[in-house]
């Protein structure tokens, strides 16, 4: 019976999380009200937050494009600030989609990222999922190339001044050291690029 019942909710998982409603789009412009629009919603509705996941951009470079941002200086635009945040804390709430799909997306977005000079960055509110949900965002991680991964952390210890890196470093070591520590040589690596590179020198 309970091989049975697996087998259903496996089945079940599959359809929802494994199949998004096909979706065209003239523009980035067009899917960016057509997201906009579905975070308006506040009940939670488990149909609009996977239209929502699955229209939500794959790369940080789609992000980008579908923000707006000019391509010569990739520079977004300021008169969009609030609607491009809610967008973002849509995303960041969604509560039913299966975590391994949600965890995806949200690595795949933030795997070209890179460090910025500034405390107003965490990879969309992936950090505070990763200090909160160690062991799922750490299992996700642990996919991906070294290379993506370096990509990740970097972009997770942007900040503005080395006593903010210092923090950033040891609150994610910290969760690393009991979810993940095959991942702390890595954020390791980036910490102290960071850390020695020209930002921290003058």
């Amino acid at each position: 019976m309970k091989t049975l019942a697996l087998i259903v909710l496996s089945a079940v998982s599959f359809k929802v999380f494994g199949q998004c409603p096909e979706q065209e789009f003239v523009g980035p412009s067009h899917k960016f009200i057509h997201l906009l629009r579905l975070a308006a919603d506040t009940t939670h509705n488990s149909q609009i937050e996977l239209d929502f996941f699955c229209a939500f951009p794959n790369t940080i470079n789609e992000l980008a494009e579908v923000f707006g941002a000019d391509k010569q200086t990739g520079m977004l635009p300021y008169n969009g600030v609030h609607d491009q945040l809610k967008i973002i804390f849509f995303f960041y709430n969604l509560s039913t989609i299966n975590k391994s799909a949600f965890y995806k997306k949200y690595v795949d977005v933030c795997s070209d990222g890179k460090w910025y000079n500034r405390d107003d960055v965490d990879g969309f509110g992936l950090l505070l999922k990763l200090l909160a949900d160690p062991t799922n965002v750490a299992a996700e991680l642990e996919t991906r190339t070294d290379s993506e991964i370096l990509n990740v952390f970097r972009l997770l210890l942007s900040c503005s001044n080395e006593k903010g890196l210092n923090k950033k470093y040891t609150e994610i070591n910290e969760v690393l050291a009991t979810s993940s520590p095959a991942l702390m040589a890595l954020l390791y690596k980036a910490f102290n690029e960071i850390r020695t590179s020209e930002p921290w020198e003058k």
